[in-house]
């Protein structure tokens, strides 16, 4: 069979969310988009392979780099095209492909065996597979039994979704087909089989029963988390990169922590790969005697890889000193770690009162000193209101126990942290949570809540003076919270990104919400409490909580999005909020290492 995978575009959306490589060539667990796909495809001798590419991936060597592992395949670089139709046409025409080709998307990639069962059936054919979301975002097959008997791209006439694998029994056919139609601009292949259907020629459907996309920054996130990946061995250069340069030239006691890369290689640790630090601390000084090195500064690196909890499974002195260093598989400390090695790790632990356990399609929570009947109390009775469909089910609940559905997706805290969270994003947030906070209200307001109390009862249960926030600073938030009116609807009460989920079909879908205030259980709340919960996050608490920081450009242009949609005076009682709820949050929390820089995020608020 011929096999064409076109990559005529530029990828776009992953450019514009910073990530440095082109799309094909972007890594996931470690390994290119392009050989996700092409390390899975069962060929056999008989196959020949095409890559049609734009030819700015040149750029990145992307001829060697797909040579270094698949030295058969043809490859073709082309100016940019007029749509993937464009892409297929040059492709056939410069390699005069003759017979059967089968097209695959680059980026979706397919566990199960496709081309074998491709090789089975000799007919023009879609692979497609059942797709629950409510939005047209595929090109969608209506058919009968197995036989086609309508198409149509980005409109939902069934279910039946595309997966981006066509197959088409004759290479002269389809070039008559793109030949006719290509006038009308750019099209997809859904629109030369659509012409074909037309004209009585037969297509046949194969459902897919095991595939993944990688096409989008959110959809290789999740992936990341959720696939199981092999274990592999990283290497970690020390100063610069693990701790700063000695602050005391020459002293390394004197040496700070880089929480930012110390933190991602607690992650890879846990996660089970190999870590080897490898360092040339003193190399120049002892003229390359190792011997040396360990003798002067073995014992004080140790010390601090100890102090700074920087985990590892080999320590290797010795480094040759230079000034540069130049390797195929070096990657700068400096840049996102994430997006360059595709190990996407950040996670919201659970309070340390609380466990959850993961199956295929739930999630269990328990709690041994927080109840959860005001979280179970929630998923039950927002049942009764038109707004559920933006929470999980409750599949069942005990006493410090419940069961909810497990939902697929990134939660904003993710897509936040790592720079891909956007104003259309924060857009569609407000349009569910004006859905949410303007459902039929069925009881009145009753001085709901009251923010000066919590305040004051956290005031008296902990030590704020030693964290820096005085009597005074903590007398002036008392007056402006005394002075804060809730206005009552359904809120979720901790609506902070974590708890934000933007599910595999692009709908928003809340979790872990509160339920009950004091030892009421009610839904109702003050709507300005979301906001501030919502704003925490914006302004930093997810970048303490996750020990990674945003660039500056980036949260100021999300921020003033998000202070835009509010008049001077909401701005201002959300302000007021967020501050109190950093400044009461912090009992609740076990970490003490980062009380101070609540406390310091609390005091830019003004």
């Amino acid at each position: 069979m011929n096999i064409i995978i076109p990559l005529g575009g530029i990828g776009k959306r992953f450019h514009d969310n910073n990530y440095t490589k082109p799309k094909p060539l972007i890594k996931v667990l470690g390994k290119e988009i392009i050989f996700w796909l092409l390390e899975n495809l069962n060929f056999n001798k008989n196959d020949k392979v095409f890559i049609p590419y734009n030819e700015f991936l040149d750029a990145y060597s992307f001829e060697e780099i797909i040579n270094d592992k698949f030295p058969n395949i043809n490859l073709l670089a082309l100016p940019p095209t007029n749509g993937p139709s464009d892409t297929v046409k040059r492709c056939l025409i410069h390699f005069k492909i003759k017979g059967k080709i089968v097209l695959l998307d680059g980026d979706t990639w397919y566990k199960q065996d496709i081309l074998s069962e491709i090789r089975k059936i000799n007919k023009n054919l879609t692979v497609y597979f059942k797709s629950k979301s409510k939005k047209p975002i595929y090109s969608y097959i209506k058919k009968k039994n197995s036989k086609i008997i309508q198409i149509a791209e980005k409109v939902k006439i069934s279910d039946y979704a595309n997966t981006g694998c066509y197959v088409f029994n004759s290479s002269a056919q389809v070039l008559r087909y793109i030949n006719k139609i290509e006038s009308q601009g750019e099209i997809y292949i859904s629109n030369i089989i659509l012409e074909m259907l037309k004209d009585n020629i037969n297509f046949d459907s194969l459902e897919a029963n095991d595939f993944h996309v990688l096409g989008t920054p959110q959809q290789i996130i999740e992936f990341s988390k959720r696939f199981p990946s092999s274990k592999k061995r990283f290497v970690f250069d020390l100063d610069n990169t693990l701790v700063t340069f000695p602050m005391v030239s020459g002293d390394y006691s004197t040496v700070k922590p880089i929480s930012k890369t110390i933190n991602y290689v607690r992650n890879l640790k846990k996660d089970g790969h190999y870590i080897i630090i490898y360092t040339a601390r003193r190399m120049r000084t002892h003229n390359g005697n190792v011997e040396k090195v360990i003798s002067d500064i073995g014992e004080i690196t140790i010390k601090s890889l100890k102090k700074f909890k920087i985990p590892y499974d080999e320590i290797i002195f010795g480094k040759p000193y230079a000034h540069y260093y130049i390797d195929d598989l070096m990657i700068n400390p400096k840049t996102d770690l994430n997006k360059e090695i595709g190990y996407y790790m950040e996670n919201v632990e659970p309070r340390h009162f609380n466990k959850l356990h993961f199956n295929k399609n739930t999630v269990t929570k328990t709690s041994k000193y927080e109840k959860l009947d005001g979280e179970s109390y929630f998923y039950k009775e927002i049942t009764k209101f038109k707004i559920k469909k933006y929470f999980p089910k409750l599949i069942s609940s005990v006493k410090d126990q419940i069961t909810i559905e497990r939902i697929s997706g990134s939660n904003f805290s993710t897509l936040y942290i790592n720079e891909i969270l956007n104003s259309t994003h924060v857009d569609k947030l407000f349009d569910v949570i004006s859905k949410i906070h303007n459902e039929k209200q069925i009881k009145k307001f009753n001085n709901y809540y009251d923010y000066d109390k919590k305040l004051v009862d956290r005031y008296k249960s902990f030590d704020y003076d030693r964290l820096g926030f005085s009597k005074k600073d903590r007398d002036e938030l008392h007056e402006k919270t005394k002075k804060i009116k809730g206005q009552l609807c359904i809120i979720h009460g901790d609506l902070v990104f974590s708890n934000i989920i933007l599910n595999n079909y692009g709908d928003l879908i809340f979790i872990d919400v509160k339920g009950k205030k004091g030892n009421e259980l009610t839904i109702f709340g003050d709507k300005f409490y979301d906001f501030a919960k919502i704003y925490q996050s914006l302004i930093g608490y997810d970048e303490i909580l996750l020990e990674k920081n945003i660039s500056k450009s980036y949260k100021t242009k999300m921020i003033k999005h998000f202070e835009d949609k509010f008049t001077n005076e909401e701005l201002s009682r959300i302000k007021i909020i967020t501050k109190s709820l950093l400044i009461s949050l912090i009992p609740l929390h076990n970490e003490k290492n980062k009380f101070k820089k609540y406390v310091n995020l609390a005091k830019t608020i003004n």
